[in-house]
């Protein structure tokens, strides 16, 4: 079944392409940061600067997402009945296709949109039968597979693996195109026989005004006043406390390097399962008192909090069943475009985008405790001259992954 276009999103002759942004994983309604809120938020811009129209159907990030004004914007939620929250996540992940399917059916009858962009979520089948029923292009964010997510972070009891499986495979298969943000991750879908000319490889990127510190001076002063950190150094870390964010690596370095340097403060941003933990750690060595955790800031709020930092660390550790690190952390473009020295692990593309000068002096080992301690004392010391010139080399480096350009990448790959 085709669509007939010929009207735009209010009844006028629309001269660009529209996309149908969607998003279907539960739980996320009232998510406010992290990679995946940069992600979502950098891609439905990036789409607008871009010029084209978007319809924007989530189940996550409502509040986030109906703030966005634009004349060719429009925000649409979707919901799954409370009802059926007593079946467990898994099960009402697969009965929200059904849900799902039929208010954006709906919305592609109306709107006609030349393609369909979907953030993949466990379980989820309302791209593709879309896709396949209206004949629009899907265009399939991957960022990892679910089923590989589910056996080594999951806790619950309920596996549906196989099934799991069938379907994101089905999703793969039937995509028309494939973002995915590492190479690592392409070869994985080479491997289970996905076609290469399918894949496009798209690191994830930032939005370097909102990130640009020269214009959050104010800001920064405001911050670290309210903090009373005027006179430390302060070293910023932002994430959702995985298993993969280097937490028990932290836990060690950053007593070490407060009791060895009073001027260090620490300010950790951001919540999930890993966060207690390292408060008793901190705690239980005595370093609490230079160390603030933010909790979970709002996308928003992020770039000022980032502002009062004086340099960031990003101690990413390899997969814990030993295969190769594949993500692209957002954090990583967002401390690149504030141009302050980075202490990070030399992993994955976390090194390939920091595999120059001066930006490689700070890479180390992800496991070297030792490495990491002597990078965050000698960070401390670089003088006014070492620390332009890192300013300028990553800020440089940081222009090259703008949101726009990263839609750009994609539209330029579907047009080719």
């Amino acid at each position: 079944m085709g669509c007939a276009k010929s009207v735009g999103l209010w009844g006028i002759v629309v001269v660009k392409k529209s996309i149908l942004y969607l998003r279907t994983d539960l739980g996320t309604c009232d998510l406010i940061g992290g990679g995946s809120v940069s992600h979502t938020l950098g891609v439905v811009n990036g789409f607008l600067e871009q010029g084209y129209a978007v319809i924007c159907v989530s189940s996550a990030m409502h509040k986030l997402l109906d703030a966005i004004t634009h004349q060719n914007y429009r925000f649409i939620p979707l919901r799954v009945p409370q009802i059926f929250s007593v079946l467990g996540f898994k099960l009402t992940s697969i009965i929200s296709n059904l849900f799902f399917y039929h208010r954006t059916e709906k919305l592609i009858k109306k709107h006609c949109p030349d393609f369909i962009y979907q953030r993949y979520s466990m379980f989820n089948l309302v791209g593709v039968w879309l896709s396949m029923q209206y004949n629009i292009p899907l265009i399939l964010e991957f960022n990892g597979s679910e089923v590989w997510v589910d056996h080594n972070w999951s806790q619950g009891r309920l596996r549906l693996t196989r099934f799991m499986q069938k379907i994101e495979r089905y999703n793969l298969k039937h995509a028309y195109k494939i973002i995915v943000v590492s190479q690592e991750l392409q070869n994985q879908l080479l491997a289970i026989g996905i076609d290469a000319q399918k894949i496009i490889v798209n690191p994830n990127g930032v939005d370097v005004e909102q990130f640009n510190p020269d214009r959050l001076t104010t800001e920064r002063s405001i911050i670290r006043k309210q903090y009373a950190i005027e006179q430390k150094f302060v070293i910023g870390f932002a994430s959702t406390f995985g298993p993969w964010h280097g937490i028990e690596l932290l836990a060690q370095v950053i007593p070490f390097v407060i009791k060895r340097n009073s001027k260090v403060y620490f300010m950790l941003f951001g919540d999930g399962q890993l966060k207690e933990v390292l408060q008793i750690a901190l705690k239980s060595a005595g370093v609490s008192d230079s160390v603030t955790f933010t909790g979970m800031l709002n996308a928003h709020d992020m770039p000022k909090y980032l502002a009062a930092c004086d340099a960031f660390i990003c101690p990413t550790q390899s997969n814990k069943d030993g295969t190769s690190f594949f993500g692209s952390p957002t954090k990583l473009f967002e401390y690149m475009a504030m141009g302050k020295p980075i202490i990070a692990s030399d992993i994955g593309q976390v090194s390939e985008l920091l595999m120059f000068q001066p930006a490689q002096r700070f890479l180390a080992q992800p496991e070297d405790h030792d490495a990491f301690n002597n990078l965050l004392l000698k960070v401390i010391s670089m003088q006014p001259d070492e620390l332009m010139h890192m300013k300028c080399a990553l800020q440089q480096r940081a222009k090259e992954y703008t949101w726009s350009a990263h839609v750009g990448r994609i539209m330029r790959a579907i047009d080719q």
